[in-house]
């Protein structure tokens, strides 16, 4: 696997990308629920924006998201992408999700928190990393951190986003060539 967690920190551990003090338990303290490693044929550059940008996230993830924006106003660099950034992506069924990135390294990391009302999770963080393979191949790790809420909707909501990410995931894979991969039940 191209990153690990490394238990006595819950952080990232990469021997090409170090965030400085990267630990998720300053974004988290929710397990790890889901994690997906995907293969591409296109350098890290062009997966990172592909897989940060909502109105790019929107047409690869059709199945979920009609569309997308980001605010810059809260950002650590003002105007541009940085930490306090907010990513609005609207839903097929009208709803919208609320995200904020709590850290931005591109073309290596993102780690963004989403909140939705119709989602029985809370204490939310994903980590994206894309790490390039070389001859303009990369890898694409995403990882989900949270807890779960309710009763009925717990049961079937980590399994529903496994298939929809993967779904979504591997469209772009479709895309941009390679051999995608999948999300699974971290743990």
């Amino acid at each position: 696997m191209a990153f690990a967690e490394n238990p006595a920190t819950s952080g990232i551990v990469n021997e090409r990308y170090q965030a400085p003090s990267f630990d998720m338990r300053r974004f988290t303290r929710a397990p790890m629920r889901l994690e997906g490693t995907f293969f591409f044929n296109a350098p890290q550059e062009t997966v990172f924006e592909r897989v940060t940008n909502p109105n790019m996230i929107a047409k690869w993830f059709s199945s979920l998201i009609t569309n997308g924006y980001a605010d810059h106003t809260r950002s650590e660099n003002p105007g541009d992408w940085g930490a306090g950034t907010k990513r609005y992506c609207t839903l097929t069924d009208g709803g919208v999700l609320d995200e904020t990135i709590l850290h931005w390294a591109p073309p290596y990391i993102c780690v963004y928190t989403v909140k939705n009302k119709s989602m029985p999770i809370k204490s939310h963080a994903a980590v994206m990393l894309v790490e390039p393979l070389g001859a303009g191949r990369s890898v694409f790790t995403w990882r989900q951190y949270f807890d779960l809420t309710g009763v009925v909707k717990r049961l079937i909501f980590p399994g529903m986003m496994r298939s929809m990410m993967t779904k979504g995931v591997n469209t772009l894979a479709r895309e941009l060539g390679g051999e995608g991969g999948a999300m699974r039940k971290a743990g």
